[in-house]
């Protein structure tokens, strides 16, 4: 890791393009990179990048030590019939299968999927930090200059800028940064396999189909991050981008601690299907006439307990405004609805009080969430 103190930030150094007047689009389109803003945000980046990069370094370490018992057993095993019949054909046949299965092996540890097979929630490379200087003196300040370090000891060094407070702002052309930021690199989205297929599994996953405000988003993954040990989030292929700057920033960082992936245009019926077939109870949080009504009539534990306690949970939660979709509701397994009082000023009888879906989000999850 470098740490390097600049008195003013030049216009024309290439190393912090990314922060130059950011926009969420204008990194996304051109660079594939993300922003992460205020301290204790990135010290939390910094902190997920580590664990990750430790388990995936676990991860390969372990594969590697598979393929040397695997290369061992088939030695013995060649040896065996290079003896009862053909040395020199046994051997080669052993070397060459021995080399095929070791490149295997480091390919498949080395990819984005091998990424987020050590650390679920996704690959988190950050390329570089940006530090004003009253910042970098305090306690979060000092615990992302020593996070940045540890980094660097495991063999992902970036290097860390601090600058007096006012190029920042200058630079960024904002202020909400609040003396820090980092940058991260993009990498390939996960899939539904990829959540099911994480080691330890998740037990309570959140759907959101059309959920297009960043602050809901970010809120539901604060939700998920703070009351689930494993949490996981599947979006729509129309929901907001996590990694938009204000969806980190509302998350408090707990995008980064979050398994989560992206269902593909047109895949959602088909996802939501996959999630049942391994063992996921669909629950939809939606008014409707056939909807168990929690904490009245059914209240959540009577909920919880027809559902075989084997099963983990996906919770799915609407759009703002629209809702649950119908062909999404027809697959649920049950459908629940928060009691509400009816509001003053609503305008017809089919217009219904509701709540702000990261709000209900949060409601389900507390009392359905099987952690």
């Amino acid at each position: 890791m470098t740490t390097e103190h600049l008195r003013t930030l030049d216009d024309l150094d290439r190393r912090l393009d990314g922060y130059r007047n950011v926009t969420d689009a204008d990194l996304r389109g051109r660079d594939d990179c993300y922003i992460v803003e205020g301290a204790r945000i990135v010290a939390r980046f910094l902190h997920a990048a580590h664990t990750a990069h430790t388990a995936h370094t676990a991860h390969v370490a372990h594969a590697a030590h598979t393929a040397h018992a695997a290369h061992t057993a088939h030695a013995a095993h060649a040896a065996h019939a290079a003896h009862a019949a053909h040395a020199a054909h046994a051997a080669h046949a052993a070397h060459t299968a021995h080399t095929a299965h070791t490149a295997h092996a480091a390919h498949t540890t080395l990819t984005d999927g091998g990424l987020r097979h050590a650390h679920p929630a996704m690959a988190i490379e950050p390329l570089s930090v940006l530090l004003g200087d009253e910042v970098a003196t305090s306690a979060d300040g000092r615990r992302i200059i020593e996070l940045s370090e540890r980094l660097a000891r495991a063999g992902a060094p970036h290097p860390v800028f601090i600058a007096p407070q006012a190029e920042v702002t200058r630079l960024s052309g904002y202020r909400l940064h609040h003396g820090a930021l980092a940058l991260g690199r993009r990498h390939a989205e996960a899939t539904v396999q990829d959540l099911l297929g994480a080691d330890p599994p998740p037990r309570t996953i959140v759907c959101l189909e059309r959920v297009v405000h960043t602050d809901n988003v970010g809120s539901i993954f604060r939700t998920m991050g703070s009351l689930e040990s494993t949490p996981a989030i599947l979006l729509a292929s129309d929901s907001s981008d996590p990694l938009l700057r204000k969806c980190i920033r509302v998350s408090s960082g707990r995008v980064f601690a979050t398994s989560w992936a992206r269902s593909g245009a047109g895949r959602w019926l088909d996802d939501l299907r996959a999630l049942r077939a391994a063992g996921c109870a669909l629950v939809a949080a939606e008014h409707a006439d056939s909807a168990e009504h929690m904490a009245r009539s059914t209240s959540p534990a009577r909920l919880r307990a027809r559902i075989d306690a084997t099963q983990r949970l996906a919770i799915v939660i609407g759009a703002e405004g629209d809702g649950v979709g119908k062909d999404t509701l027809a697959l649920c397994d049950h459908i629940v609805e928060i009691p509400m009082r009816p509001a003053a000023g609503l305008l017809a009888d089919d217009d219904h009080p509701s709540l702000n879906a990261a709000v209900a989000a949060a409601m389900v999850v507390g009392a359905l969430g099987v952690d």
